[in-house]
């Protein structure tokens, strides 16, 4: 199940400064442009929709562009938690009403919704996560931004304690969402050979590298409290789950 949270906010006098603690002297800070809001057909129907109308933005995606609402709607619905997949959060990356930079050509306003982020799915590698940022934003740091949120938040809910890791996959090509989950401290992996395809390049095999984002304080090869035996457990478990869910769909 998605879990509810409500929108982290800022008053719009709260001061943009903070106390450096090695000598005492204020420094200025940036105010967090982004929010979290779980992701809905209900709210985000539109802004989702427009998301795969790039064709740039689906280079790197095994589908083309969406031809209308009704189709990005099927597509939403899939990717959101239900019985098959309830192991999963999916959230809009929301501008805070407030703003914290002036609104420009491409900045969008205030209030919109640039893009979504969240964990997609159980594999061998773990916990698959993975984001998407309206093309009308790039370059503006909102993945980052984005991702970071959403790292913050999903250590620390108790449903999903167990796992210790989250994984990112990008095709050796995609530089700039490899640099994204560098920037939010993700160590490089295997490397999975022809393990997606892409659109672009008429259903072509691609590999795919994984990136490990691990649990704040924990890493596999210094865990010996069993949390990390506990991980492979708990997804042994669910990945049975998915299988025999499958075959009851056959």
């Amino acid at each position: 199940m998605a879990t509810e949270i409500s929108p982290q906010t800022t008053s719009p006098s709260a001061p943009e400064t903070a106390v450096d603690s090695a000598n005492g002297i204020p420094k200025t800070v940036p105010k967090p442009r982004l929010y979290l809001e779980p992701l809905t057909t209900e709210k985000h129907l539109e802004a989702f929709h427009e998301l795969w109308t790039y064709e740039e933005t689906l280079i790197w995606f095994p589908f083309p562009v969406k031809k209308d609402v009704s189709e990005s709607r099927e597509f939403l619905e899939k990717i959101l938690p239900n019985e098959e997949n309830p192991d999963i959060e999916k959230f809009a990356l929301m501008l805070f009403p407030t703003g914290s930079q002036a609104q420009g050509e491409g900045e969008g306003q205030k209030g919109e919704m640039v893009g979504f982020v969240g964990t997609n799915r159980y594999k061998e590698q773990g916990m698959e996560v993975g984001y998407v940022i309206n093309r009308r934003y790039w370059g503006m740091g909102y993945a980052t931004e984005g991702l970071r949120l959403f790292l913050d938040m999903y250590w620390e809910l108790p449903q999903r304690k167990y796992i210790n890791r989250l994984v990112g996959k990008t095709s050796p090509g995609n530089v700039a969402s490899q640099n994204i989950l560098v920037k939010c401290g993700a160590r490089k992996g295997e490397t999975l050979k022809d393990a997606t395809e892409r659109w672009v390049d008429g259903g072509r095999k691609s590999d795919l590298i994984c990136w490990f984002l691990d649990r704040p304080g924990l890493r596999e090869e210094n865990i010996g409290d069993g949390r990390m035996e506990r991980e492979r457990e708990a997804r042994r478990v669910v990945l049975e789950r998915i299988e025999e869910g499958g075959k009851g769909s056959e």
